[in-house]
């Protein structure tokens, strides 16, 4: 069964970093300028969620593969407009457009993935599922709140915002403890909590929105992840709506970023960005849902068949 209300979340949260990326292209939007500690809720939701779904029965190399077949054609579509983008500035990368779609990094201009940059949060994400099911799933819930109480203590000796780690060549191997972080609590959530609803949804949205206040001092970061993203979650599990929402986000987020560069380097109003990144991912999850239902379709049985 899905979580409907988590569904709602992660559209908010995948907005909220459209909005994040809309002030950092093009200056505007200032409100945004904390919204990408959405991405470290991205990571605990991701713990909760795919412990809740698979735990106890993660076979390592199925599991990497199914994960990787799920994440790689929206990503490649993100890439392939990214590497439009370029082409329209008069740069071509073939050889990186083609890194980009096993999820190798190239820090390019400093960047682990320069063609459609939202895509090292994607690639960490990945290998947090795959060692779900090679390690995090064998191990109890002390060992794992052990490695997160390290996370923790190596991502705040750092004294300074969560922005950069993992998504900057100079910050990059930061990027493990800060998914390691979020991932693991996500699943000690599920572990420990289980999936009844304990609060009200409206406060789940309020905490998510509220907790990317701009301009907070730099530990404030560690708070929204340890203290305000549990909190999300677990409000968030009473949610009855959402279900677009939840199909929209990450397409939403593999896309846009590419599409408002796109924009603003041929000198089109962020609004038309919004509007154009907002109408692809709605195009690819619709065509994700036909795909479902079809598949669904043909193998259903047959009336009459055995």
């Amino acid at each position: 069964m899905r979580l409907v209300g988590l569904d709602a979340l992660r559209g908010v949260a995948a907005i909220l970093v459209v909005g994040f990326h809309v002030w950092a292209i093009y200056d505007v939007w200032p409100v945004f300028n904390r919204a990408y500690i959405a991405v470290d809720f991205f990571f605990m939701l991701s713990g909760y969620v795919l412990a809740r779904t698979y735990e106890g029965r993660m076979e390592p190399v199925k599991f990497a593969i199914s994960r990787f077949r799920r994440l790689a054609p929206t990503m490649a579509i993100g890439a392939f407009i990214g590497f439009l983008a370029f082409a329209s500035i008069g740069h071509t990368a073939p050889a990186i457009f083609l890194w980009s779609l096993i999820f190798i990094p190239t820090f390019v201009d400093g960047m682990p993935f320069v063609l459609n940059r939202p895509a090292w949060s994607i690639f960490f994400e990945y290998l947090a599922n795959v060692a779900h099911a090679v390690v995090f799933a064998r191990l109890n819930t002390l060992t794992l709140a052990a490695i997160a109480a390290v996370c923790a203590i190596i991502l705040a000796s750092q004294g300074t915002e969560l922005d950069l780690m993992g998504a900057r060549d100079k910050y990059f191997l930061l990027g493990f403890p800060r998914v390691a972080l979020p991932y693991l609590m996500g699943i000690i959530l599920w572990r420990t909590l289980g999936d009844k609803p304990r609060g009200p949804f409206a406060l789940a949205v309020m905490l998510l929105v509220a907790g990317m206040a701009p301009d907070l001092p730099w530990f404030t970061d560690l708070v929204f992840v340890l203290v305000l993203s549990p909190l999300i979650i677990i409000c968030g599990l009473g949610g009855q709506r959402g279900k677009m929402l939840g199909d929209l986000s990450f397409p939403l987020y593999a896309v846009h970023y590419p599409i408002l560069q796109l924009a603003h380097w041929n000198g089109y109003h962020p609004a038309w960005g919004v509007a154009a990144s907002l109408t692809t991912a709605t195009a690819i999850a619709r065509w994700s849902h036909i795909k479902i239902r079809f598949k669904d379709m043909l193998d259903r049985p047959r009336l009459g068949h055995t």
